[in-house]
């Protein structure tokens, strides 16, 4: 079967299944990997062709869900089981210092917290869910 691509909501499918599966197998690198792509896609969730249909009635209407996601935690643990934490972080701050990435600001949010960095996480979660739930444009 082919991966579907970051822009197709069906890759949400693949991207839980091989991580959950690498998690479960104690391979934690690819865990990672695939819960950061997770984490990725998960950003896109207000782009009309992503998810237009199913977040009437499950999955994320507003940001104020991605606190609580349990594949975003995930990315945060392994992230710091590994020893990725610091390079991730790095490497989100420096696209955030160059663009307004979401998947970078959602990502930093759950770095932030697995690394116990709470006022950095506050400060990476307020541009997402600081005004009822809608993100700061």
């Amino acid at each position: 079967m082919p991966q579907p691509t970051m822009d197709q909501h069906q890759s949400r499918h693949m991207f839980r299944a091989l991580a959950r599966a690498n998690e479960g197998a104690g391979h934690d690198a690819e865990a990672l990997r695939w819960y950061g792509q997770f984490v990725e896609f998960g950003s896109q969730f207000q782009q009309p062709k992503m998810c237009a249909g199913c977040h009437t009635t499950m999955g994320p209407r507003d940001w104020s869900f991605f606190p609580d996601w349990y594949a975003g935690r995930k990315f945060g643990e392994l992230a710091v089981k590994t020893g990725e934490a610091p390079r991730l972080i790095a490497t989100h701050e420096t696209v955030l210092s160059a663009t307004s990435s979401l998947a970078s600001q959602l990502s930093l949010a759950y770095l932030y917290e697995a690394t116990g960095d709470t006022r950095k996480a506050q400060d990476a979660w307020a541009p997402l869910v600081g005004r009822r739930g809608q993100p700061y444009r």
